[in-house]
């Protein structure tokens, strides 16, 4: 339901912004059926992330009137980006690079903020290591995908049905496995990262895929838990970390700090500004679809899905 609603003058380490696109993906699924937590309730409004202008700001802002910024919105207060005007977190904001359009950028700071936490933060990856990445055709596996090649290390990405098999590989996987055409999974891996095994699982499924991708870690490799997408989540067998010598450590983004994420938001936009990381391009929507857009999520299109509200923001 679309409501009119008076604007304030943003709370200092926000700013207003003038939406023009909003990322959507799983959690507003689940925000708008009440199964977020700390969301329960209505009202609520989705859309964690956008890419907007900023029309107003606080006192000591580090940005002006005008600018184009990329950001997450204080969602949990029921301030999601679906619509015309929203507000911005500055801590986890950074303006958008000189060529970059606003649906590139709506879909890029939680994806990427994922895959940054779990890749550089938490469980560094280094060049030419073996990377799976799980759940490969969404929103946060596909920039994890992207991220790791912009790292240098070696990627097998884990989907489902020719159309994500297809996308993966146009956006950088090395190999792909489609598991609807093996029965053994934990084989197909293993045959794709051959000798040593892999070095990094980057998580964000659980259930059966994620074990059967634990078993192909080698020496000294690590498990990043990112979320449970297939509806549980990977349980760690300890014994099996301990005699792989492996090590399992969860990732969850919006856990660090103002200083550490305002880094890993500049980082961020340093590589998409000199072309080392992009976006993948996945569903736009217009702003009166936002019910039919946040509806299918459920059938996980590839790439990240995008609202574009307004039409006149271009690169």
């Amino acid at each position: 339901m679309l409501e009119q609603e008076a604007l304030t003058a943003p709370r200092r380490g926000q700013v207003l912004v003038r939406v023009v696109a909003v990322g959507i993906g799983l959690p507003d699924l689940n925000i708008v059926g009440g199964r977020f937590p700390g969301l329960a309730q209505p009202p609520v409004m989705p859309g964690q992330e956008v890419a907007g202008e900023v029309i107003a700001v606080a006192e000591g802002s580090n940005y002006a009137c005008g600018d184009r910024i990329m950001g997450l919105t204080p969602f949990m207060q029921g301030r999601g980006g679906a619509a015309e005007f929203t507000y911005v977190n500055e801590a986890k904001s950074a303006r958008v690079p000189a060529g970059i359009d606003a649906v590139s950028a709506a879909g890029f700071p939680i994806a990427f903020r994922t895959a940054y936490a779990a890749m550089v933060e938490r469980t560094p990856i280094e060049t030419g290591q073996n990377v799976i990445v799980l759940g490969a055709a969404g929103g946060t596996g596909s920039a994890a995908i992207i991220l790791a090649k912009a790292l240098g290390a070696r990627v097998v990405a884990v989907t489902s049905g020719a159309e994500r098999v297809t996308f993966c590989h146009q956006i950088g996987a090395d190999m792909v496995v489609d598991r609807t055409c093996t029965d053994d999974l934990n084989e197909a891996l293993k045959t794709a990262v051959a000798g040593s095994g892999a070095d990094f699982v980057f998580d964000p499924v659980g259930g059966n895929v994620a074990t059967a991708a634990a078993g192909v870690l080698g020496r000294g490799g690590r498990h990043a838990i990112i979320g449970s997408a297939s509806g549980s989540w990977f349980e760690p067998k300890p014994l099996d970390m301990v005699l792989g010598n492996y090590s399992v450590v969860g990732v969850f983004a919006g856990g660090f700090t103002p200083t550490e994420d305002h880094n890993a938001y500049e980082a961020l936009a340093r590589m998409m500004e000199v072309g080392r990381i992009k976006p993948p391009a996945g569903p736009i929507w217009s702003f009166s679809d936002v019910p039919a857009a946040i509806a299918s999520l459920v059938s996980a299109l590839p790439g990240k899905s995008v609202i574009r509200v307004r039409q006149d923001w271009t690169a």
